[in-house]
């Protein structure tokens, strides 16, 4: 009883200290909430995307929200975000404060929620290091080989769900490029399936409202001097970085002739700079779980396109080299794996547009809204990849103060490090496939044919993934398994 007295007042103060600490900022418009709670129970538990995006329609490219005192900035077109997030971006590069990630999660090991210092730039160097353009050339025959591993799984099994597929692609790709190592097999337990675990609960703890130390901070101190309070925390962190660690030595003691792993790369980090191997290999393991699952996804919705858009495929199939880039980009664009991204957080008071956005906001990337802004991309939810050709049928150049090909990457200093990567794997993994197959939609007992529904999602804390959909995977040519058994 006395426990609950003590939260109840703490709510009630903070709620009002907040408020009463507020300056009246000549902040955007945005959607009435309520006394004291602000917006923050029109806010749903699923599918934010949808609701930053109808709301956009009444407030704008750029509105604000009140959450319980605590100031939300929502960025719902192109150029707003080119303007807040990357002209403004040291001012909206850093990551707002997580008391149950940072602290008792990972004891300040997440670099995905690292705030903007020298340690986060420290690894970013040594990320860029092992995942730049030209290092990422050393990677393209692995990928090539896994490309043609997908095709053999997908003839040879055909019955396993396409997001099985997608997933041992995309993780052989990163766990090779990270850690080392040979092709991860079909339908096989591997370690990597305890990093997308871990992925997923760390995601959902670093996303606002999913935390309660990080809504009540008054309670930090409770839980901080109470082993019980921390004992699931402590215990998750122990056997998460027990995990890391083992990887990461694996990774160090592996021999390669073809190129470096990115710990190799963290562990010279190690040597020179004063930086523990606890923050590589949780570093490592961080950039494992966000390259993984934007790939996986992304050819999830491909294979989807490919099958609800024959006519595309068949152009592309006619058009390879000139039109794979246009469909990578386009299933990025209709489908982003991440719709709404990781908040980022004002370091310091700016001026947008006549409007003051005020220190220690949270900026909101509704990359979904952007990348179905009518005004930038007509008819939005149309899959078509000409959008990313001139008038000559190759590829354009994007504008370069948008860079509207590559949105869902992120923006400022926060943009994904691994994108080259992505895009590599994407372009070759797509070339191979449509090289190799036909995606025929299946049929049902009586012959009737089964599509996909493109809005048919699973909403799993920023990313969303097609529900599971039947393939009908088609060789083009009766000999395509020794053709890449040849290559």
């Amino acid at each position: 009883m006395a426990l609950s007295i003590y939260v109840f007042a703490g709510v009630l103060g903070l709620l009002l200290a907040r408020l009463l600490s507020r300056k009246r900022w000549n902040m955007l418009p945005g959607p009435p909430g309520l006394p004291i709670f602000g917006n923050m129970l029109q806010l749903p538990k699923e599918f934010l995307l949808w609701k930053l995006t109808d709301w956009s329609k009444d407030y704008g490219p750029v509105f604000s929200l009140n959450v319980a005192g605590q100031p939300w900035l929502i960025v719902n077109n192109w150029k707003t975000a080119a303007d807040i997030l990357d002209r403004h971006c040291a001012s909206t590069s850093d990551r707002p404060p997580s008391i149950k990630t940072q602290e008792f999660l990972s004891r300040g090991n997440a670099m995905a929620a690292e705030p903007h210092g020298p340690l986060w730039r420290l690894f970013r160097k040594g990320t860029h290091e092992s995942l730049n353009i030209r290092a990422c050339n050393a990677y393209f025959p692995m990928q090539q080989e896994e490309a043609a591993n997908t095709v053999r799984g997908l003839i040879e099994h055909p019955e396993v769900p396409i997001a099985v597929h997608m997933s041992r692609t995309a993780s052989s790709v990163v766990w090779r490029v990270l850690y080392g190592g040979n092709t991860l097999a079909l339908n096989q337990p591997h370690d990597s399936q305890r990093i997308e675990e871990t992925m997923e609960y760390l995601l959902k703890a670093v996303m606002p409202l999913n935390s309660v130390v990080d809504l009540l901070p008054f309670l930090a101190p409770i839980i901080r001097n109470s082993k019980w309070l921390r004992k699931s925390a402590d215990a998750w962190y122990e056997e998460t970085t027990g995990i890391f660690n083992r990887f990461y030595d694996a990774a160090c003691n592996l021999k390669s002739d073809s190129y470096r792993s990115t710990c190799k790369i963290f562990q010279d980090m190690i040597e020179k700079h004063e930086i523990t191997k606890v923050q590589s290999s949780w570093s490592a393991g961080a950039l494992f779980m966000a390259g993984q699952d934007t790939t996986a996804t992304t050819m999830q919705w491909f294979v989807q396109a490919m099958m609800l858009y024959p006519e595309v495929a068949r152009k592309a199939q006619e058009e390879l080299n000139k039109v794979i880039q246009a469909v990578g980009k386009e299933v990025l664009r209709w489908r982003p794996s991440a719709p709404v991204s990781i908040p980022h957080w004002s370091s310091e008071e700016f001026e947008y547009n006549g409007y003051v956005i005020p220190k220690d906001t949270f900026i909101i990337d509704s990359i979904w809204g952007i990348l179905h802004d009518p005004e930038l991309f007509p008819n939005p939810s149309t899959f078509d990849p000409s959008r990313f050709l001139d008038s000559n049928g190759q590829i354009r150049n994007p504008p370069p103060d948008t860079h509207d090909d590559l949105l869902g990457f992120g923006h400022g200093r926060r943009v994904c490090p691994g994108k080259d990567l992505a895009m590599n794997s994407l372009f070759i993994l797509i070339a191979t496939l449509l090289w190799a197959l036909d995606f025929k939609l299946p049929l049902d007992e009586t012959g009737k044919e089964i599509a996909p529904d493109p809005m048919g999602m699973i909403d799993i804390v920023i990313a969303v993934h097609p529900k599971p959909f039947k393939i009908n995977p088609v060789p083009r040519f009766p000999d395509v398994l020794e053709r890449l058994s040849s290559v």
